[in-house]
C-alpha cells in the first residue's frame, strides 16, 4: 500500500507541475497510467506524418525498409540501407 500511495503522490505533484507549463514534457509522462488525461492530451499534441511523409514510410516498407524495436514494442524505428 505505501508503493500506491507513493506512486499517487508523485502523480499528483506531476499534474500540478503540468497546470504550470504550458508544453507537455516527456519525463512528466514516466510512471503514469496510459490511460491518463496527462498522456491523452500529449498524444493529441503530437505532430502527425504528412501525406508526402505517410506515402514514402509506406514506400520503403514495401521496398528494402524495416521497423525495429529494442523496447517490446514501446517505441519503433524505421531502418533502411
Amino acid at each position: 500500500m505505501l508503493c500506491s500511495s507513493r506512486r499517487q503522490a508523485t502523480a499528483t505533484k506531476k499534474i500540478k507541475v503540468w497546470k504550470n507549463i504550458k508544453k507537455i514534457n516527456k519525463e512528466l509522462l514516466i510512471g503514469l497510467n496510459p490511460n491518463s488525461r496527462l498522456i491523452k492530451e500529449y498524444k493529441q499534441s503530437l505532430i502527425s506524418l504528412s501525406t508526402i511523409q505517410f506515402e514514402a514510410s509506406i514506400g520503403l516498407m514495401l521496398g528494402d525498409a524495416s521497423l525495429q524495436s529494442q523496447n517490446k514494442g514501446k517505441t519503433y524505428r524505421l531502418k533502411f540501407e
